[in-house]
């Protein structure tokens, strides 16, 4: 689960890089189009900097079988030490909203501009706000936490938990 927590973190961090590199072509007054041949934009270096530490973390647990093999991959990728390399690894695993030609990114077919990722309800990644009663990694899916209640439900003890939880939001 730790592993899968962090994993998830350096996707997360990924989107945002190409959320920021979108809204940064969007800007443009010209036709939108990035050239990974130019200085990295001030406002990628911290999205970078945040993604290079997350896949680094997770590169840190040194999993290696064929069950991790892709998220390894997809983690060295993100921490190259030229932000151009990471970027070009980036747009050509998305080719949905930015899509790579040689040195330069163009907008793909799912382009807005404004790099907000649409908002699927139905996978919900955010945790729960009684998450802090079970010691779950930060970064986790908020399944866990539904598979947790699922497994308290089963044994007819989520009446008990939920009223516990309630009470301590309450003397918060």
């Amino acid at each position: 689960m730790e592993a899968g927590a962090r994993f998830f973190m350096a996707r997360d961090a990924a989107i945002a890089v190409l959320d920021t590199l979108e809204r940064h072509m969007g800007n443009k007054s010209q036709s939108p189009m990035y050239s990974l041949i130019t200085t990295t934009p001030n406002e990628l270096l911290d999205p970078l900097k945040k993604l290079k530490d997350a896949a680094q973390d997770y590169l840190s647990l040194k999993y290696d079988n064929d069950d991790t093999r892709d998220a390894n991959k997809f983690c060295e990728e993100c921490i190259q030490k030229i932000d151009s390399d990471v970027l070009r690894s980036l747009v050509k695993r998305d080719v949905h909203v930015l899509c790579l030609e040689s040195d330069k990114v163009k907008p793909g077919p799912a382009f807005r501009g404004d790099g907000k990722t649409p908002v699927n309800d139905e996978n919900d990644e955010s945790p729960a706000s009684d998450s802090e009663m079970i010691p779950l990694p930060k970064g986790i899916s908020s399944r866990v936490l539904n598979l947790y209640r699922l497994n308290l439900d089963l044994k007819g003890k989520l009446d008990q938990w939920l009223k516990l939880s309630a009470k301590e939001q309450s003397d918060e």
